[in-house]
C-alpha cells in the first residue's frame, strides 16, 4: 500500500509595520512598548474569541477529505480569576467516498469552576462498511460491495453536568441520545445473525452518572495534572430507548512536563464495557482522531475494550504566544505509540491492536492547538486534521 503524504499549508504571518520615529532610536523603541500595550490591552478586554480553518486530510473511513474547524473560547465571566477558557469546536468534513460529518465539542466553566457543562454532538452521513463482531470478523472479513458496505445515518448527543464536591473532584449527570440507520444492506450483513437482532433502525436513549478526579491545569491542552473519570450510562426501554444495555468507562489520563514548560509526556488508559443487548452501531470500537488514530473506525467492535496510549508533545515556545507573532513558536510536534485489545468479555483481550504516529501543533489561541495527526495501524494509515489534542 502506498504511503500518500500531504504539504500542510500553513497560514500567512501579519507582521506589524511600525512607523519611523523622529527622534532617534528611543523614541521608537518607547512607541513600539506603547504599541505593545495597546494591543495587550485590547486583547485582555477581549472575552470572545474566533479561530477559523480550512484544508486537507484522508483517513481509512472517509477517505481524501476537505474539512473545516471552528474555535470560538471565552470565560462565562470575564472576571472570574478562577475558572478555564471555555471552548466550542465545531468542524465540518466531506469526504471522497461521498461523506458527509459535522462533529461538536464543548467545554464550559462557570461559577469559580463549580460547576462545569461538557457536551458532545455529531452527524454522519456516509457509506460505512459492517465486518461482524469481534477480531475474527473483522480480520477476516474482505472489506467490499458484496461483503461490508452499507449506507449510514448517525447522530448522537451526549452533555454532560458536573458540580464540584471537593478539591479537584466532580460529580454529575449524563443524558445520552444516538440513533442509527442503515440502508443499501450488502447480502453478508443481511444474513449477519446480530444484525438480524437489531434491524435498520436504532434508537437508544440513556442517562447516567459520572465521577472525577481532575487536576489537569488546563482541560484542552495540558501540561501537568492527572484526570480520573468513572461513567456509567444506562440505556432504557421506559426512557424510549428501543435496547436495554449498560455501558460503562473508566478513564485515567495523566500529563508531567518534561524538560521544559511546554514538553509535555501524556498518557492515557481507557477501558470501556458493554452489558446487556448492546446493538452493533453501539458496541466498543478502536479506532478515531481520540483514540488508536490510523484504524478504520468500526472494523473491530466489541461488547469491551481497552486501550493506552503514551504521547510526547513539544512545543517550540516556552509560554503561549498570540496571534501575530512568530510561526515558528507557534509550533510543535507529537509521537505517540500505543495500542488496545477488543473482546465479548475482558478475558477475550487476546488480539492487540498496536497503532504509533506523529503530529504537526499550531497554536492559534493561547494553549489551543490546531492538531494534524498521522497514524498508522496494522494495514490502515489515517490523516486527522482537529483542534485540541487527542486526550
Amino acid at each position: 500500500m502506498k504511503i500518500c503524504r500531504f504539504l500542510i499549508l500553513t497560514g500567512i504571518l501579519i507582521i506589524p509595520i511600525l512607523s519611523a520615529a523622529q527622534d532617534g532610536n528611543r523614541s521608537s523603541s518607547d512607541e513600539r512598548i506603547r504599541r505593545k500595550q495597546e494591543r495587550d490591552s485590547v486583547k485582555a478586554t477581549k472575552n470572545l474569541r474566533y479561530s477559523f480553518f480550512a484544508g486537507p486530510g484522508a483517513s481509512p473511513e472517509l477517505g481524501f477529505v476537505i474539512g473545516t474547524a471552528n474555535l470560538f473560547s471565552f470565560k462565562t465571566n470575564p472576571k472570574d480569576t478562577v475558572i478555564q477558557r471555555s471552548s466550542i469546536t465545531v468542524s465540518l468534513a466531506y469526504g471522497t467516498v461521498g461523506a458527509f460529518v459535522l462533529n461538536s465539542r464543548g467545554r464550559i466553566f462557570y461559577d469559580q469552576d463549580r460547576f462545569r457543562i461538557f457536551f458532545r454532538t455529531k452527524l454522519k452521513i456516509m457509506p460505512d462498511h459492517y465486518f461482524g463482531i469481534g477480531y475474527d470478523a473483522g480480520r477476516n472479513t474482505p472489506k467490499g460491495e458484496m461483503t461490508t458496505a452499507y449506507q449510514k445515518l448517525y447522530w448522537v448527543i451526549q452533555p454532560r453536568l458536573m458540580w464540584k464536591i471537593d478539591d479537584n473532584l466532580y460529580l454529575g449527570g449524563i443524558i445520552d441520545l444516538n440513533q442509527t440507520i442503515a440502508t443499501e444492506i450488502n447480502q453478508t450483513m443481511a444474513v449477519d445473525p446480530v444484525y438480524i437482532e437489531f434491524g435498520d433502525n436504532n434508537f437508544n436513549s440513556g442517562i447516567g452518572a459520572n465521577f472525577f478526579f481532575d487536576s489537569r491545569d488546563i482541560v484542552v491542552n495540558c501540561f501537568k495534572g492527572i484526570f480520573l473519570n468513572i461513567s456509567s450510562i444506562f440505556y432504557l426501554k421506559q426512557l424510549g430507548s428501543d435496547n436495554r444495555y449498560v455501558v460503562s468507562t473508566l478513564d485515567y489520563r495523566q500529563y508531567k512536563p518534561l524538560f521544559t514548560t511546554r514538553s509535555t509526556m501524556a498518557w492515557t488508559v481507557k477501558s470501556t464495557f458493554g452489558f446487556g443487548d448492546i446493538p452493533y452501531g453501539e458496541m466498543s470500537t478502536l479506532g478515531s482522531s481520540h483514540d488508536l488514530r490510523g484504524y478504520l473506525t468500526g472494523q473491530y467492535r466489541d461488547k469491551t475494550s481497552i486501550f493506552g496510549l503514551i504521547e510526547y508533545r513539544y512545543m517550540y515556545s516556552r509560554e503561549p504566544v498570540e496571534r501575530g507573532l512568530n510561526l515558528l513558536k507557534r509550533t510543535g510536534l507529537a509521537f505517540w505509540v500505543g495500542g488496545g485489545f477488543l473482546g465479548d468479555r475482558p478475558n477475550d483481550w487476546k488480539e492487540f491492536f498496536p497503532n504509533a504516529g506523529l503530529g504537526l501543533r499550531i497554536e492559534v489561541q493561547p494553549r489551543m492547538n490546531l492538531r494534524f495527526d498521522y497514524g498508522f495501524g496494522v494495514e490502515s494509515m489515517g490523516f486527522y486534521l482537529s483542534v485540541n489534542e487527542a486526550f
